[in-house]
């Protein structure tokens, strides 16, 4: 046997402690393949070269031949101690890489050398050999002259001093150099196997998908069963805000005691046909956020009354454990070893939701009682606060992204009642975009000091800023990507007829379809989404401009007469319903048009042709009491002119009828005294009265007040009437 030659890699690391507020700080340079060209002893040519990279620079140096030994822990530290750290390669916990050996076999002694064929062994370890091998794991290496081979590795954990230890065989007839290679590597991330918790911080909800419903009233959007679709997903936080530095949120898994360091872990939320949404699954790792459909479900379900956006916000928060570990960094060719957090997702602690705009308004209102409440606890004050942001943050970035002009357009859009359209969509987006989160962490042990880098102090803890940053779609087919389906549909096709055009445009956030209306070109009603408005009712009282009038001095036994004028704005012919608002009758007065009932839950139901008023001459509401016993007075009725299918839509104006021997509590603001009076009449109140009426002749007309009268600009009393004011009030 021909003795073998001595080659070692080598790696000298230098102990720096720093603890400041790292969380692995992401690696910025552009990682490129490295090679370490050496010569065996047979002559021969190796290089072994690894994709991630170097820790500084392009190239390596040194290297290590020796005998096979199946405890080479003197060789393997030997590395550790003599060359710079700069030159050894670089990796990262958790992350595969290629090891990459490439050579010829040399002609040493005349003889043909060649590489063995069968499994060859390497090792691979993170404590610079002080425990010895881990168990081999195979490879199988090409034979004869050349050689070329590919090794797949990863680092469980980060360390300054890791290692992969190869075995390479020649022979020559009888002849056997067995060579023993050993490659150093200082790998990035956490140290520790498993660190124990310093306690829990709560994730506010964010929306991880928003679905638009298309206009409308039979219209929906869905997501389609079995589909999955995913997208980049990062989520950092500030690491010293004196700089802005920013680290990634690395995921352990929960162990015994604490917290398992690992970079393998997959946090999975359910959401089982909760609030209408079917059944699927968001599942979140360290740079990727995935939904997959089991089940569906429809916007439609959701989006229950006319007020409602069309936005239907689904997501869910959760509570994470943190603790501390050491990492190993490396930033512009230096290592060092930080202290940083890990978070583990606590389970069972998922909020799920499926939201619409007016459930986020009234979370934002209950959460601002919660925020104010000096009653609760600095924690739970503060998380309430934390979730109004990101709530608020949501809406305003919805808004601008629905409006945003550069959305890409996925096509037009024009349809007309009872003509359904189906189609399938894709949720693809190339942007980048960001929800910025703080989150609460109480004072413990370990946590202060790097909270003096990165967060805020508070009562009771310490506050930090999280970015969850929503990026580009990723490993989607044509038609495996197409998880949203929307439906077309309308039912008003009442006289012209609804009719929607406009354009679908991509959210540039979330990939889903966003549905813009034509103003000009649409009209719609039954709900009215945009465009021409079909119904436009007016109400108004005959002979004044003014909504709010008083009769007064009714004598007993007789109606007060209401003149009002039914007319319709819109360019078309529409149904109209004219109500008395039944909260605004609490003495009950009978109340008539016509002769036909007001003051039920139906009304009295009117076609008005297009841009007209109904009729030649105003209709007369009575007011009457319902008996000798009931009140004198009946202030504030409010009459309605309502769409048939929106009450949202509605025009209203509103009367005072006063009854003689009524003490009116006042007659200011709305309830001021208006309009031309032409006839005797004496206004009584143990208030204040406020009037810009007009007296006529030949009437005779008495203010009585017992606090003031005001005659406000416009009060007039023409030549020939009379008019006397008192202040006494009512019994007087």
């Amino acid at each position: 046997m021909i003795a073998p030659n001595h080659y070692f890699f080598k790696c000298r690391y230098s102990n720096i402690l720093l603890l400041l507020f790292f969380l692995c700080i992401q690696y910025t340079s552009s990682a490129q393949v490295v090679t370490w060209n050496f010569t065996t002893a047979t002559g021969g040519q190796l290089q072994v070269r690894s994709n991630l990279g170097a820790v500084c620079g392009s190239s390596v140096s040194g290297g290590y031949f020796d005998t096979w030994n199946n405890n080479a822990a003197t060789q393997i530290q030997n590395t550790f101690n003599t060359v710079p750290q700069s030159d050894c390669f670089r990796a990262v916990q958790g992350q595969q890489f290629n090891l990459e050996i490439l050579g010829s076999s040399g002609n040493l002694a005349g003889l043909n050398w060649e590489w063995q064929t069968g499994n060859t062994d390497y090792y691979i370890g993170t404590d610079g050999g002080a425990g010895g091998f881990v168990n081999p794991q195979n490879t199988f290496i090409n034979s004869n002259n050349s050689l070329n081979q590919f090794i797949n590795i990863t680092f469980p954990q980060g360390t300054t001093e890791g290692y992969v230890v190869i075995r390479l065989t020649e022979t020559a007839g009888a002849n056997i150099v067995e060579h023993q290679i050993v490659v150093p590597y200082i790998v990035e991330g956490f140290i520790a196997d498993e660190v124990p918790f310093l306690g829990t911080t709560t994730v506010p909800e964010i929306p991880f998908m928003i679905l638009h419903t298309p206009p409308g009233d039979m219209s929906s959007s869905t997501f389609k069963t079995s589909k999955k679709v995913c997208r980049s997903f990062e989520d950092t936080y500030t690491v010293d805000a004196s700089t802005g530095l920013e680290a990634n949120v690395k995921l352990g898994a929960k162990g015994s005691f604490g917290a398992f360091v690992t970079f393998s872990f997959e946090a999975y939320v359910e959401f089982q046909n909760t609030t209408n949404t079917g059944a699927f699954r968001m599942q979140t790792t360290s740079n990727k956020s995935c939904l997959e459909v089991d089940s569906e479900f429809f916007t439609s379900d959701l989006i229950t009354g006319p007020d409602e956006s069309g936005d239907v916000f689904i997501g869910y928060g959760r509570d994470l454990g943190y603790a501390i570990s050491e990492n190993v960094i490396i930033q512009n060719c230096s290592v060092s070893i930080d202290s940083g957090l890990i978070f583990v997702p606590i389970e069972g602690t998922e909020s799920t939701f499926a939201y619409r705009t007016s459930n986020i308004q009234t979370e934002i209102a209950d959460l601002t009682l919660k925020a104010n409440d000096v009653s609760l606890s600095s924690k739970a004050r503060n998380e309430a606060a934390n979730q109004i942001d990101v709530w608020n943050q949501v809406l305003t970035m919805n808004a601008a992204n629905k409006a945003n002009p550069n959305n890409v357009s996925m096509g037009g859009m024009n349809f007309t009642p009872n003509i359904g359209q189906t189609h399938s969509e894709s949720i693809t987006t190339s942007t980048v975009s960001e929800i910025v989160v703080e989150q609460y962490f109480e004072s413990t042990d370990g946590i202060e000091f790097l909270m003096e880098f990165a967060g805020s102090g508070i009562s009771g803890g310490f506050e930090s800023t999280f970015k969850k940053r929503f990026g580009a779609s990723q490993n989607q087919t044509s038609d495996g990507s197409k998880l949203i389906e929307y439906t077309l549909l309308d039912d008003d096709d009442d006289g012209t007829g609804d009719e929607f055009v406009g354009t679908i445009k991509r959210d540039p956030m979330y990939g889903t379809p966003i549905f813009e209306l034509d103003e000009v070109n649409s009209r719609t009603s039954c709900p009215y989404q945009g465009g021409y408005q079909r119904d436009q009712p007016v109400l108004a009282f005959s002979n004044t401009t003014d909504n709010h009038i008083t009769i007064s001095n009714v004598p007993i036994g007789t109606a007060a007469l209401i003149h009002l004028d039914f007319c319709n704005d819109s360019n078309e012919q529409r149904e109209y319903t004219l109500k008395l608002n039944p909260n605004s009758n609490s003495n009950g007065a009978v109340v008539t048009v016509g002769g036909l009932p007001l003051n039920n839950a139906f009304g009295q139901t009117y076609t008005v042709n297009a841009s007209a008023c109904h009729g030649n001459n105003p209709f007369v509401v009575e007011v009457t009491r319902n008996s000798s016993n009931s009140p004198l007075e009946f202030p504030n009725l409010e009459f309605l002119f309502e769409s048939n299918c929106e009450t949202d839509i509605v025009s209203s104006v509103v009367a005072s009828v006063f009854f003689e021997g009524a003490c009116v509590s006042d007659f200011v603001g709305n309830n001021r005294l208006t309009g031309n009076i032409s006839t005797n009449v004496t206004y009584e109140t143990d208030g204040s009265l406020e009037s810009e009426q007009t007296i006529l002749a030949p009437a005779q007309v008495d203010y009585d007040a017992q606090t003031e009268i005001d005659l406000l600009p416009g009060f007039e009393v023409v030549m020939g009437a009379v008019f006397h004011a008192f202040i006494d009030g009512c019994s007087n």
